[in-house]
């Protein structure tokens, strides 16, 4: 098949939506990724979004909200999480509400939930572990269930949603989905239970074809009672999910860049860890593993060397601390008090929050949040107003799911910025085209965005900023000036807080941008069945095509992967077509062309990168 495509070419979209992975990185870089080269005064240790730093807290303020309570919900769940189920900009949660019930909890405001039951198998056992993903990636978010029952992954049709059989052959306790080979499509990693100790088993790795379908079962490892918790991280910082896993033992499964594994580490004969987490904690530019041990000694540090292979095993709050472990069987780490340096929080027969201290690194003080019973899981995530940057702790106990609402932060600093690596976003001369932001805004004039662009990545320090573009809506885009021979682009973003009471600061969520190459179209020579492309609105579509194409469906998408109209329905024979959308806002879109052979998911990992005006 042969298609070309005029007048609406846009090549190259780049995008950030994680600061995570810390400064230092000057570049050139072809991935922006989680990392970025240099700021001041901001938290980028919270997943997702990025502020200002806080300064002032009161450390004793927390307020409890109850999601659900129910005798039926088990401390042994796994998988209260967030998730934006309904893509209102409100995280709501997904959870086992019942060993027989899967369900996920509408955010209405306020810190208050509505329940909506996914699936009722009428105590079958099919809900042990929940876990929120995109799996199909058709712009919202389905659940991953692992039970007594198999492994199952429920596809968000909204309001209504569709049971999809992963494996039913064994009893899974464990689940998560990750891309084991970046090759697009997106995988399965489920534990199984091991027949003498229900809760901990053997790795699996399920891998989807393209077609989500997930035809092979493949085992990562055979560990029999060793795999109680199985994560995803990037371990040795080449860009491929690694994974770990820990009981008895902390081991560590290095990707082979083919998403194959290998054991690369394994500390063998120590405390019963459970409660774990990766998470750069010692700020040195690689993620290090977090350990709770379960018989009442502490939290632990393996601290990476960035080889993934060679970890050293740290003490980070002894039992005098975690108060005989009271708070070691379940925990996290992340930025909870908002001051630019991880935090871990921890539960079992309570929740706690272990503040690292600013001036001495490693060092953890204990704030009491609440008691709780027989809990085995907590997850940190920002669960109020998407401009209220705090992050609260969401906590599954034996009675009840619930969120510790964080309510410490009471000042922010004046000022920060962060200024991104530089990217290469071409070995051709390019066009710049948009440059566009998601972001809360508590007014105009907290966030300003400035750029710079050349041929020369040496020259791109030296080079005065082009700016300040103030963001006046909380997602917005402004074109950028033609610059034929750009290969090299920087951003920076600077914050400011509110003038006036109460004090609240911009949080960023999103930067993308685009190029494009100087000519009027391009021929493509492919058997892919699936073409997409970028285009500004106002501008006309060309489409011709040497073949004729059958069953095709040729369809404008928006930021979110909402179809927003369709053009063309049915065959197109070998001649030109022309379509002049009617959209009701400006800005950069996708049409998309497909057959009825074409794999929808192709369109959607494209579209989450855009945004619109």
């Amino acid at each position: 098949m042969q298609i070309l495509i005029l007048s609406f070419i846009i090549n190259n979209l780049f995008m950030q939506t994680d600061w995570m992975g810390g400064s230092g990185i000057q570049g050139p870089v072809t991935n922006w990724s989680t990392r970025y080269l240099s700021g001041d005064s901001i938290t980028a240790a919270t997943e997702g979004q990025v502020s200002l730093i806080a300064t002032q807290w009161t450390y004793s303020n927390w307020v409890k909200h109850t999601i659900e309570a129910s005798s039926k919900i088990s401390g042994m769940f796994q998988g209260l999480m967030p998730a934006d189920i309904d893509k209102d900009g409100l995280s709501d949660c997904i959870a086992c509400s019942d060993t027989s019930q899967v369900s996920w909890y509408k955010n209405l405001g306020g810190y208050t939930f509505q329940k909506n039951i996914i699936d009722n198998k009428d105590s079958l056992s099919i809900c042990w572990c929940t876990y929120p993903y995109d799996l199909d990636k058709d712009g919202d978010i389905d659940v991953l269930v692992a039970g007594r029952r198999g492994v199952f992954w429920y596809e968000n049709q909204n309001p209504t949603w569709v049971c999809h059989i992963v494996d039913t052959s064994k009893k899974f306790h464990r689940i998560f989905a990750t891309d084991v080979e970046l090759d697009g499509d997106i995988d399965i990693i489920a534990v199984d239970n091991n027949a003498s100790y229900p809760y901990c088993g053997d790795i699996y790795l399920f891998r989807n074809p393209g077609n989500n379908q997930f035809s092979t079962r493949d085992t990562v490892a055979d560990l029999g009672e060793e795999a109680w918790r199985v994560y995803p991280a990037d371990l040795n910082n080449d860009g491929y999910p690694d994974l770990y896993a820990v009981h008895r033992n902390v081991l560590v499964f290095l990707n082979d860049q083919t998403g194959h594994f290998y054991q690369s580490f394994s500390a063998v004969g120590g405390p019963n860890y459970d409660g774990a987490w990766a998470i750069d904690i010692d700020m040195d530019g690689d993620k290090d593993l977090i350990c709770g041990d379960s018989n009442y000694g502490g939290f632990y540090a393996f601290l990476n060397d960035g080889t993934g292979t060679n970890f050293v095993d740290t003490l980070l709050a002894g039992t005098d601390t975690v108060k005989n472990g009271t708070y070691t069987d379940g925990g996290i780490a992340a930025d909870i008090d908002l001051d630019s340096i991880p935090d871990i929080a921890g539960t079992c027969g309570g929740v706690g929050f272990f503040r690292q201290n600013p001036g001495s690194p490693l060092n953890f003080s204990l704030y009491h949040i609440n008691l709780a019973s027989g809990s085995h899981w907590i997850y940190a995530a920002a669960m109020g107003p998407k401009c209220i940057p705090s992050i609260d702790l969401l906590v599954s106990n034996d009675g009840e799911h619930t969120v510790f609402e964080n309510q410490m932060l009471t000042g922010f600093a004046n000022y920060g910025y962060i200024e991104s690596s530089i990217l290469q976003f071409s070995t051709q001369s390019r066009s710049l085209q948009w440059f566009g932001w998601e972001a809360c805004l508590p007014d105009s004039g907290s966030l300003r965005f400035y750029w710079r662009a050349d041929t020369l990545a040496s020259n791109i320090i030296s080079n005065v900023w082009n700016g300040p573009y103030t963001a006046i809506n909380k997602i917005d885009s402004f074109a950028l000036p033609t610059s034929p021979h750009a290969q090299f682009f920087q951003y920076k973003v600077e914050f400011t807080p509110t003038t006036s009471a109460p004090v609240d600061v911009a949080v960023l969520y999103k930067v993308w941008f685009t190029d494009t190459l100087p000519i009027a179209g391009i021929t493509e020579n492919t058997s892919v069945k699936t073409q997409t492309r970028l285009f500004v609105a106002g501008e006309k579509i060309l489409l011709s095509t040497e073949n004729p194409i059958k069953n095709a469906d040729l369809s404008i998408y928006n930021s979110v992967g909402e179809k927003i109209a369709t053009l063309f329905k049915g065959t197109i024979s070998n001649h030109k077509y022309e379509f002049k959308p009617t959209l009701k806002s400006k800005g950069v879109y996708l049409v998309v062309l497909s057959n009825a052979e074409g794999n929808k998911s192709g369109i959607i990992e494209t579209t989450k990168f855009i945004k619109y005006k």
